[in-house]
């Protein structure tokens, strides 16, 4: 509980940042980041991406965890097309007798900016898992998963925060109630920023929170985090929060 009112204060700075971002004082601040690069990363937080889109010709390669490889690419202004893998299942898939499939994802990403500090968008995803989850009192998940998420992202590339709401579909049905996310980025240095990406998932037999924060250092085309993702299921064997390392770099 302490540690999702700790990740909800970070969620509560980066709204407050985002306001002003886009508010009213936006020129004032926008001088904070004249000698600065544009943010190359404002287009995703540590697994799922916001409403602001590449630029066309443009994408980024993602690596979570060192096992899990993906990328994404804009063939055109407001549309982005991802896929992604997890090296341990496709090699397990490959060895005679497993009965394991590969793990991965395939998505596409529609967006588009409606007014200055706003952007809108539209996010679908099938993944497909090596084997049920393990945490069988708390999903009732296939193998295979359908995700479609409609997203609004308020604020500047240098701080923004993104809403995401939609449903799963899995084992023939829609999840009955929407799932929600909120994240977001706040790039407070040249080099450093906050990052958080939370959701409120509900996967047929119990809601399931999972809370995330971090820092993301940026160089040039890099952004490498550092985080803490926090559920109780999840976290069980890990201790109190699981400890999540990544890197992307843009191309």
């Amino acid at each position: 509980m302490r540690t999702c009112r700790s990740i909800a204060s970070v969620i509560g700075v980066l709204v407050v940042a985002s306001v002003i971002a886009s508010g009213p004082g936006a020129p004032r601040y926008k001088r904070l980041f004249r000698t600065w690069k544009d943010n190359p990363h404002a287009s995703h937080t540590f697994f799922t991406p916001s409403a602001i889109g590449l630029p066309r010709g443009n994408g980024y390669y993602q690596n979570n965890y060192v096992l899990m490889h993906s990328a994404w690419f804009a063939p055109l202004d407001g549309l982005s097309i991802g896929a992604g893998f997890q090296m341990m299942t496709v090699l397990a898939s490959m060895r005679k007798g497993q009965d394991k499939l590969p793990g991965g994802f395939v998505a596409l990403k529609a967006n588009k900016r409606f007014w200055p500090g706003v952007h809108g968008g539209l996010f679908v995803m099938g993944s497909q898992l090596s084997t049920k989850p393990s945490i069988g009192d708390t999903a009732s998940l296939g193998n295979r998963i359908a995700t479609v998420m409609a997203q609004a992202t308020f604020g500047t590339a240098e701080c923004h925060v993104t809403i995401s709401a939609g449903s799963h579909y899995t084992m023939g049905r829609f999840t009955e109630d929407p799932q929600f996310g909120i994240s977001g980025q706040w790039r407070f240095t040249e080099a450093w920023g906050v990052v958080s990406e939370n959701w409120l998932l509900d996967l047929g037999l119990k809601k399931m929170p999972i809370c995330s924060a971090g820092i993301r250092f940026y160089h040039r085309k890099l952004a490498a985090d550092v985080a803490a993702v926090y559920n109780k299921d999840l976290a069980k064997g890990f201790g109190p929060v699981i400890p999540y390392f990544g890197f992307a770099l843009r191309f």
